[in-house]
């Protein structure tokens, strides 16, 4: 079942909250950012958020949005497509692309749908957006499976561009302003992408094994996250790395009575540990490091300048499909 309520204006639009409930789950979604605002397990608050449209417009912290085009990072914000040279406005310290610039998708409003069951929110990215080519059509559809949260995100391009699209929500398992160190993690990657002072990975594929980022059995986050590793230091004392997946079951999260699986059809995954959350007010109070955490299906971040790296392109006349799946249950 899907409920519509207003959720206020911005930029004298209307925005819109979507409400999907199913037995034990329930979710809130915007088409402002195509944005996850609340996620409800058996009524308890498991996100990140704001109960104000004015929290997402003013601020640049990507609670729950929709990233576009390409999540994560470009190094230098730059690339070369089709013999075509690119230049991406330089919003991550004023050295890379990061999540779609200043005004990526998380800053859009979409045009949002329902039909009782699922919510489906579209845009049109315009030829030249974000220094992007082509006109490109996306399409982010959210529906309840059980207890279970499914994205499904689509795409197509009148012409050679990229798309790599993610989800960015926070969690915390405990519906407080705790810190999430307890929380046990295991992520199904057996390597991760080192990265450099910038946060833009070398090109490198390196072995977990025996390093802090070994989460191939249950590990709680805070084991290791205060480790003397370079890796540590160059996120800013915690994780904000991408790990190279093994399959489609990418990780699973246990806190507080509560267990989460994600899965994906995208080869990586960005575990963020919210390193940046310093005196954040947000629903539910007052937010620091360490205090929520983000499982970022996505490809690898920069691939579009590393050989290695599996390439998210996108041609004319094809329909592009990824998917993010987060199932809950009662431990």
């Amino acid at each position: 079942m899907v409920t519509k309520m207003s959720f206020g204006l911005a930029g004298g639009r209307q925005i819109y909250a979507y409400t999907l409930k199913g037995e034990r789950l329930e979710v809130t979604v915007l088409n402002y950012g195509a944005t996850i605002q609340s996620i409800k397990f058996d009524g308890r608050e498991l996100v990140l958020g704001y109960d104000v449209v004015d929290g997402y417009v003013m601020t640049n912290n990507y609670f729950g949005a929709t990233i576009g085009r390409v999540a994560n990072r470009i190094g230098g914000g730059s690339f070369t497509l089709g013999g075509r040279a690119f230049s991406l406005e330089l919003n991550d310290g004023g050295k890379n692309y990061l999540h779609g610039g200043s005004r990526g998708y998380d800053k859009r409003v979409f045009y949002g749908e329902d039909n009782g069951e699922e919510v489906m929110f579209t845009l049109l990215s315009k030829d030249g957006d974000q220094g992007m080519p082509a006109n490109l059509i996306m399409r982010v559809i959210y529906a309840i499976e059980g207890d279970a949260l499914k994205i499904t995100y689509t795409a197509e391009a009148t012409g050679d561009t990229l798309w790599a699209p993610t989800n960015h929500s926070f969690f915390n398992f405990s519906g407080t302003p705790a810190s999430v160190c307890g929380t046990r993690l295991r992520i199904n990657a057996h390597r991760f992408t080192p990265i450099d002072k910038d946060s833009v990975p070398t090109g490198e594929i390196r072995e977990v094994a025996g390093t802090p980022f070994d989460f191939t059995s249950f590990k709680e986050i805070g084991k290791d996250i205060f480790a003397d590793d370079e890796q540590l230091r160059f996120a800013s004392h915690g994780y904000d790395h991408n790990f190279v997946l093994d399959g489609e079951r990418a990780a699973t999260a246990e806190s507080d009575g509560i267990g989460m699986d994600v899965c994906t059809d995208m080869p990586g995954l960005q575990f963020y540990t919210g390193n940046f959350l310093n005196d954040t007010r947000l629903r539910g109070g007052v937010y620091d490091a360490h205090s929520a955490f983000c499982l970022e299906p996505q490809y690898f971040p920069d691939a579009v300048n590393k050989d290695n790296f599996e390439t998210p392109f996108v041609t004319r006349g094809r329909t592009y499909t990824h998917y993010i799946k987060y199932s809950f249950r009662s431990l």
